[in-house]
């Protein structure tokens, strides 16, 4: 999500993951 351009709602799913 840092570089990424749609890794915003990626990193919330990837937290509960």
């Amino acid at each position: 999500a840092a570089g990424e351009p749609y890794g915003t709602a990626r990193e919330l799913l990837t937290s509960i993951k």
